[in-house]
């Protein structure tokens, strides 16, 4: 009995197993977005303060006449109707947030349980404002010009050389943004700053062993193959593309500069829904008190 365990129920019942499977939903919940500013980066985007911020579903010119989405029904939030989300920014700009021994400062949106898409690409576009300090843009100035007779000089402002960016994460609400990178249900992602990024939304509900589920845009993606109906599910969380902006005007250094922004627009192209469930290989079917554990049973 001792072999049996040591060299086959072991082994076999600290195996691991995703079963997935696929579902369609009739809406979904819009997700939680951070974005980062690395600390040691120069040529990463300074997060100004939250009062900047912005968030609407549906596209818009922001009025003063913008409905906020807390006051509409349910049923009143679907395309052709814009309302104002704002409020759902965190406040103020987290400044010490260290990960895996990198600092960075950051800045959260965490929706209302409200904010539903009740129809798929329905969108919620977010903003966030930032600045370029000057000395950042003179340095990229000046290696773009020497980039042709100064190797040198653009080898040593290599780093200061890109286009402002930051890091950006999507993650359930129903997690911290601290507890959904550790459980491996967020990844944190670099993106242009100075642009607009589409972020398409695949729905991939997982379930750990010992864990509540929740929806895993961690980007990964899971396949298997149903042989009896011989189709394949393939799911991949978290799509981003970027269009730049043709120029960057924001700086620190003039008063009449405005504040350059990066937008998302967040959609769900489709209710298709994977499911990733993890499971034992084996477990224990048969036990209790009166049992002895040496005849407890597989």
């Amino acid at each position: 009995m001792t072999a049996l365990y040591l060299f086959l129920w072991y082994p076999q019942l600290n195996k691991r197993l995703l079963e997935v499977s696929q579902d369609i939903v009739t809406e979904a919940r819009f997700p939680s977005v951070t974005l980062f500013q690395r600390l040691d980066w120069s040529s990463q985007a300074h997060i100004l303060p939250v009062n900047y911020t912005k968030c609407f579903l549906g596209w818009l010119e922001a009025t003063g006449t913008t409905p906020m989405c807390k006051d509409l029904p349910q049923q009143a939030l679907v395309p052709g109707q814009a309302c104002n989300c704002s409020e759902n920014w965190s406040s103020p700009v987290i400044e010490d947030f260290v990960w895996q021994n990198i600092a960075y400062r950051y800045l959260s949106f965490t929706p209302s349980e409200a904010l539903i898409s009740s129809i798929p690409t329905y969108i919620m576009t977010l903003q966030v404002f930032f600045n370029c300090e000057a000395s950042y843009q003179l340095q990229l100035q000046q290696a773009t010009d020497s980039m042709s007779d100064n190797a040198t000089f653009s080898l040593k402002t290599s780093s200061q050389e890109q286009a402002p960016s930051l890091y950006m994460a999507v993650y359930d609400p129903s997690f911290g943004m601290m507890d959904a990178l550790q459980r491996g249900y967020s990844r944190m992602v670099l993106i242009g700053a100075n642009g607009d990024s589409s972020i398409n939304i695949g729905l991939q509900y997982r379930q750990d062993m010992g864990h509540t589920p929740a929806y895993d845009y961690s980007m990964f993606p899971h396949v298997t193959c149903a042989y009896n109906k011989l189709s394949l599910i393939f799911s991949i969380a978290l799509g981003v593309s970027t269009v730049p902006n043709m120029n960057l005007v924001c700086n620190t250094a003039s008063n009449d500069s405005y504040p350059c922004h990066i937008t998302l627009f967040l959609q769900m192209p489709s209710f298709d829904r994977a499911i990733v469930t993890e499971n034992a290989m084996i477990s224990w079917m048969v036990s209790g008190p009166d049992i002895p554990s040496q005849y407890q049973t597989l």
